[in-house]
């Protein structure tokens, strides 16, 4: 026969078992909730690039939710959102600070930082990216590009540029200090 106080400890400690049972589902939904507010509020940030950022991490923080995002250039974003999804700020974060564990600051975007290999696009051909980023809008005078393919040579890198306005690709050959040797727009 059981006591009082030995059934009450008993239920005690069953609804502290199912609390901690259904904590960590929660706690991965309401991570997943602020996660998927900050990408939603960048998205809408109307800035340029940030239609395929990506969450580089999260950690709780003082009953919210510190992410880390990325948008599709590398370009670091700091957002805190609390686990219902109300965002209590989105800024702009410091190049390289990221810590996601893949080196932040990669250019991320279609295919999400991956070129046809599989392999991440390396900090060697940053200079390429951003050479041939900045010949291809100072020719076509729009901001809309984005990166499909990077092929890394010794000699030289070939960046393949989308540009959605134009229903075409730009191929462009760049040294890997980010000097053009070659751009060429092909129509699709």
């Amino acid at each position: 026969m059981m006591t009082r106080f030995g059934l009450a400890t008993a239920a005690l400690g069953a609804t502290l078992a199912m609390a901690f049972a259904a904590a960590p589902g929660e706690a991965r939904a309401s991570e997943a909730t602020a996660q998927q507010s900050c990408l939603y509020q960048l998205k809408r940030s109307g800035e340029q690039n940030t239609d395929f950022a990506t969450v580089a991490r999260s950690r709780r923080s003082g009953g919210a939710w510190d992410v880390e995002l990325e948008d599709t250039v590398g370009m670091p974003w700091d957002c805190r959102a609390r686990d219902d999804g109300t965002i209590e700020y989105l800024r702009r974060g410091v190049p390289g600070a990221t810590g996601g564990g893949h080196g932040g600051g990669k250019d991320k975007d279609k295919n999400h930082g991956r070129d046809d290999d599989g392999g991440r696009w390396g900090e060697e051909t940053r200079p390429a990216r951003q050479a041939c980023r900045e010949a291809v809008r100072a020719r076509s005078g729009r901001g809309g590009i984005s990166i499909e393919r990077v092929e890394f040579s010794q000699a030289n890198t070939l960046v393949i540029l989308r540009d959605d306005d134009e229903k075409g690709t730009w191929r462009c050959l760049s040294s890997n200090r980010g000097k053009v040797a070659e751009l060429k727009f092909v129509r699709n």
